[in-house]
């Protein structure tokens, strides 16, 4: 019999969990002990590359710049990034591929640990779960899927981030109660998610129903971290009259290194070891800010020169405050909307590296008088609750829509209006319908765009070029010959299924009577930015 493996796929890391021979979840664990693996990629060659730590460490070592971030910008279709090998070659390489990449390795690392654990003849991967966010789109959460079986996994299942933590809570909660409602504060190095769950025990039967989400896509630790580099980065260019620069639209923590930034008298690898030592400098604070000191050998013209630094407690929390009170404005909304309603959460669960601020528990505590589950492991808990919720095939998860769902319609001469056909929170599965009409006779394609509107973080955009408005599935319907404008009726059936996946069904009508039913095939695009 195989084994399941849960993958929280991270912006910044990603952790894998199985169960071991005594039923207890473990963590695959890396370079130095950990128990997360650092989501990067480099290249030795086209054809030879790590990831991980090793990964960062070579980068470090020969000033070639790791492939990071992918996760942000899957169903990009181009190609991301451009390569550079320590062979000198280069090629250019997409989000999706780069997730093939490196979940290939992640499998074998993972396959080579359980076969040790359980030996040949049950070690072996039989399923996967990996975990998305809340917020991620259908095309995204496809494009996963994708590049993991791509990779050689063969039976793939998407969870959503807060099901997975919340059913490792629950799990781990000493007093279990038929129901319990806990809102999840997920908080990873690329995106922020709030989820209201409630897990509702029968027997041997837990259900848990997604009740609300909410959330920011563009908002993650990864942005707290560029915060305090570029207050130390501004410290160190006044102590040694420097002139280094990040990229403010960085993506991820190697992305605020440019080299069109760099305007000093002295060598570019000098100032590409000066800010990197600056962001893993920033990195380590972030997390642990208690003391708030560290010294920094800078690279000047005339060699390396210590630069001690230190920060109250009260200095860092005012420089990462801006992106804390979002994330609590995000929470207190989402409070206000399940209070509405009538629901309270019994426990709030943390997850997400980024969960580990200290100043975040903090800010919860003023706005929610309950407790915060104090998980020791909360890196661990996504990974961990994806097996959980595959123990018991009993077990029945009820998902929602995390962003509204419709199309675009012509409004006068003026624009072209989002019209919605499923709200954001709507409980699936779904199911919308429309009537449209041919623009002329004998017309033979009818090309249908359904747009994903993230309405939370953009609740003014109407329009499709618009950022926050993205073309999530594109539909070419071949039509009958000789249909007449006049006569012809063509009636769409849109299925958002329970695993956030949408299929649809076209039925065409000439004189009421049904002339052609089928499934149409999937082109994706998009336009998100």
């Amino acid at each position: 019999m195989g084994q399941t493996i849960g993958i929280d796929f991270g912006t910044t890391n990603t952790v894998v969990s199985f169960k071991n021979k005594k039923g207890k979840i473990i963590c695959l664990r890396g370079e130095n002990n950990s128990k997360s693996i650092p989501t990067a990629l480099y290249f030795r060659s086209k054809n030879d590359y790590v990831i991980g730590e090793k990964a960062l460490k070579l980068a470090d070592a020969t000033n070639i710049e790791p492939i990071v971030s992918f996760k942000s910008h899957l169903n990009e279709n181009h190609f991301r990034y451009n390569v550079v090998c320590e062979d000198g070659s280069s090629f250019k390489l997409s989000a999706k591929k780069a997730t093939t990449y490196f979940l290939s390795k992640i499998i074998n690392s993972v396959q080579d640990r359980v076969i040790k654990v359980f030996g040949a003849a049950d070690g072996y991967i039989e399923k996967a779960i990996i975990t998305v966010p809340a917020k991620f789109s259908p095309a995204s959460k496809e494009e996963i899927q994708d590049a993991a079986i791509a990779a050689g996994l063969s039976d793939v299942e998407l969870k959503f981030e807060p099901t997975a933590a919340a059913a490792a809570a629950y799990q781990a909660l000493e007093e279990i109660k038929p129901v319990t409602t806990m809102l999840v504060y997920d908080f990873g190095g690329g995106t922020f998610d709030i989820s209201v769950m409630q897990a509702t025990k029968k027997e041997n039967h837990i259900k848990y129903d997604q009740i609300y989400t909410a959330g920011d896509r563009e908002l993650g630790g990864n942005d707290v971290t560029y915060l305090i580099a570029c207050d130390i980065l501004e410290k160190v260019n006044e102590a040694y009259d420097l002139d280094m620069e990040f990229d403010e639209d960085a993506s991820g923590l190697y992305r605020f290194i440019r080299q069109d930034c760099y305007d000093g008298d002295f060598p570019y690898n000098f100032y590409l070891e000066n800010v990197k030592k600056i962001i893993d400098a920033a990195e380590h604070v972030k997390i642990d800010y208690e003391t708030g000191s560290e010294i920094i050998n800078i690279q000047t013209e005339s060699g390396l020169e210590s630069f001690d630094y230190q920060y109250t407690t009260k200095q860092i929390e005012r420089i990462i405050f801006p992106k804390i009170a979002r994330t609590i404005q995000i929470t207190q909304e989402s409070l206000n909307h399940i209070r509405e309603v009538g629901i309270e959460p019994d426990n709030v669960v943390l997850a997400g590296g980024s969960s580990n601020i200290p100043m975040i528990r903090t800010e919860l505590e003023r706005i929610i008088p309950i407790e915060i589950e104090a998980f020791d492991e909360i890196t661990e808990l996504i990974s961990k609750g994806a097996v959980v919720l595959n123990e018991n095939s009993l077990n029945e998860v009820t998902n929602i829509t995390s962003n509204a769902y419709g199309i675009i319609v012509s409004e006068g001469n003026i624009y072209d209006k989002f019209e919605t056909l499923v709200p954001i929170n709507t409980p699936l599965p779904v199911k919308a319908e429309r009537t449209f009409y041919l623009n002329e006779n004998n017309q033979q394609k009818l090309e249908i765009k359904l747009y994903e509107h993230d309405i939370q973080n953009y609740p003014n955009a109407k329009r499709a070029i618009h950022k926050g408005i993205s073309v999530e599935q594109v539909y070419e319907i071949n039509l009958p010959n000789g249909l007449k404008r006049t006569e012809t009726e063509i009636k769409l059936t849109f299925v958002f299924e329970r695993d956030g996946s949408v299929n649809i069904k076209v039925r065409v009508f000439s004189k009421g009577v049904l002339v052609n039913d089928e499934e149409v095939t999937i082109h994706r695009d998009s336009n998100m930015e």
